[in-house]
């Protein structure tokens, strides 16, 4: 049974992840799976640490989050992200 508040639209944009970790900022990129109105769920190679606040970079666009969840799939990382509002 889906317990999730919001539905969660198909989406298949590439997307730049940007993240702040033992004093250096990494970036790699994504490709966003699915989004709502709340976040996103973004496939990318590499994991980052739940909690980790990360700026996702759109064409145009740019959105703040927080990882939620990292789960390894095949080959790649499944990266939960809640949206947070600019000073939470």
């Amino acid at each position: 049974m889906e317990r999730r508040s919001q539905n969660r639209l198909p989406d298949s944009e590439l997307v730049t992840l940007s993240w702040e970790e033992r004093s250096a900022e990494l970036r790699q990129m994504g490709s966003v799976h699915d989004r709502t109105p709340k976040g996103m769920g973004v496939a990318a190679d590499h994991a980052i640490p739940v909690g980790t606040q990360v700026t996702i970079s759109f064409p145009g666009e740019e959105l703040v989050g927080i990882v939620r969840h990292d789960t390894r799939k095949a080959e790649e990382h499944f990266i939960g992200i809640e949206f947070i509002s600019p000073g939470d």
